[in-house]
């Protein structure tokens, strides 16, 4: 962890990932020159995107801010998606295979006489 009172006056501590947005509301930089930088550095990205902490580093050097990464955060595993094993250690499935349906439309033209539909 990064103490504040270590850093340089002016130096803004960001946690990545974090996204385009988040990035122009702690640096105060208007989005349109955020994106327009990552676009001069070959990235597309749109608002709602993250940045890793190397575009991060690279981005604030080209706009001219003293930046600090404070904190990498770590993805999370869902909970709830373990595999579970039965007694011999196989993982256990209750999946089914289930019958594939083909179905058949049939399109009907009601404003055709039955002459005129195709056939």
């Amino acid at each position: 962890m990064i103490e504040e009172e270590a850093l340089p006056e002016g130096t803004i501590v960001l946690n990545v990932p974090i996204t385009v947005a988040g990035f122009c509301e702690q640096t105060e930089v208007s989005t349109s020159k955020v994106i327009m930088t990552l676009m001069k550095l070959g990235i597309m990205a749109n608002i709602n995107q993250n940045v890793d902490e190397d575009t991060v580093m690279v981005l604030a050097e080209d706009l001219g801010l003293s930046v600090v990464v404070g904190k990498v955060e770590e993805k999370q595993e869902e909970e709830g998606l373990e595999l579970f094993e039965d007694e011999e250690g196989d993982l256990k499935s209750d999946l089914r295979s289930s019958p594939s349906w083909v179905t058949s439309t049939t399109v009907r033209h009601p404003c055709l006489t039955p002459s005129e539909r195709p056939m």
